[in-house]
């Protein structure tokens, strides 16, 4: 993982002075509070509360694809926000981040009854001693540092999941130069601004490597999220165990 992306993440969000009880009392601003601290801004004319839940919504069914999933496990887990959509459906739920901060968050904010986990390190010394009907993550590849990493996390994922694993906004590696092009548009100085923050894009054939050595089904899907502007330049995948 780039280190300064870490720095970012590791200090997103301070809870001593959010009433997370207060919070509790309403699920809806529980959860675009918990997406808010993990970066998940949500503005008018862009990606609203809807979008999030059709798009957890078809991240249940494709993790539900093979076999009915009890237990979920996600990489990156943050602040907990999708585990605590999965929480309030009756799954059984875990996540590893490297924040300790969004962990204590997240371990505040999700029902203690259904969490079996909560680890704070990067994803690629994830334990496998708990296992889970499926993994998953959002938003996470992107910002590992090298294929040789985002493949170790994938082989910790794989041994941990039972059935299934999905992993949302994938960059894609044939969409760089868009964009690229795009954020310079957007974004004045954005090469400046974001010198030493880089984005990792993946060809589809990296995934295609790794589902044929673990004799794994792999599926690719496209990113339909109303109001996000990636769209264009993500895939999502999907792995099940035969």
């Amino acid at each position: 993982m780039s280190n300064n992306w870490k720095d970012i993440w590791s200090n997103r969000v301070d809870i001593d002075n959010v009433d997370i009880e207060q919070l509790k009392r309403n699920p809806k601003e529980m959860f675009l509070f918990m997406k808010k601290i993990n970066g998940f801004d949500i503005v008018e004319g862009g990606i609203t509360y809807d979008s999030f839940i059709n798009q957890h919504k078809k991240l249940a069914e494709k993790l539900n694809h093979r076999n009915k999933c009890s237990s979920v496990f996600e990489i990156g887990c943050g602040s907990g926000g999708n585990l605590y959509l999965f929480s309030l459906s009756g799954y059984q739920v875990g996540g590893i981040d490297y924040s300790q901060n969004l962990l204590d968050f997240a371990d505040k904010a999700v029902d203690k009854d259904k969490v079996l986990e909560l680890i704070c390190d990067d994803a690629v010394n994830v334990s496998t001693d708990i296992r889970y009907d499926a993994g998953f993550s959002n938003s996470v590849f992107s910002y590992f540092s090298d294929y040789g990493y985002a493949e170790g996390v994938l082989e910790k994922m794989i041994e941990k999941c039972r059935y299934s694993i999905v992993l949302i906004d994938v960059h894609n590696l044939d969409k760089k130069q868009e964009f690229l092009d795009f954020r310079r548009k957007m974004i004045e100085n954005y090469d400046e601004k974001y010198s030493g923050l880089p984005k990792l894009f993946y060809p589809k054939s990296f995934f295609d490597d790794i589902a044929k050595r673990h004799n794994l089904d792999v599926e690719f899907y496209d990113s339909d999220v109303e109001g996000y502007w990636n769209n264009p330049y993500i895939y999502n995948v999907c792995f099940y165990k035969k």
